[in-house]
């Protein structure tokens, strides 16, 4: 608490005494937080996250998990790519998850999408939930939002 790096610059944190550490290197900025979360949140809501804003150029990133359930990851791929070329910009990437004692796999998919209106971003996420979400059930799986 008492040492931070030469060029850098103490966050003030207003729920505890450890400050944040704000230090640029090469021309990223990096910064270090307590330990304890309701220290960080509060460094990162107070502080962090306008400065972080202020860089983005008005970028906003949305984000979304599902879970799905009793289909092969292979199987995925033609639904995945119909879903991004129906709803432009949205990324969508599976992450095997290994499978339940029934022997059906478990997989994570993370649709996610950054653009400067957050009201689109949000409008092009959902949509590309839906679509995915019907077109994953039809094909007989069991799909569960995670976030």
């Amino acid at each position: 608490m008492a040492l931070i790096p030469v060029t850098s610059v103490p966050v003030f944190n207003p729920v505890g005494t450890a400050p944040a550490v704000w230090l640029t290197v090469r021309g990223t900025e990096i910064f270090c937080l307590p330990g304890v979360p309701s220290e960080a949140k509060a460094i990162f809501k107070g502080t962090i996250s306008k400065a972080v804003n202020a860089r983005a150029n008005g970028m906003v990133f949305v984000e979304k998990w599902l879970k799905v359930q009793g289909v092969m990851e292979s199987s995925l791929a033609p639904i995945i790519d119909r879903v991004m070329r129906h709803w432009p910009g949205v990324y969508v990437k599976s992450h095997p998850r290994g499978v339940e004692a029934s022997g059906r796999p478990n997989i994570e998919l993370h649709l996610s999408k950054s653009s400067t209106s957050v009201l689109k971003t949000r409008q092009s996420i959902f949509g590309a939930v839906k679509d995915l979400r019907k077109q994953l059930e039809d094909y007989g799986a069991r799909v569960t939002p995670l976030a």
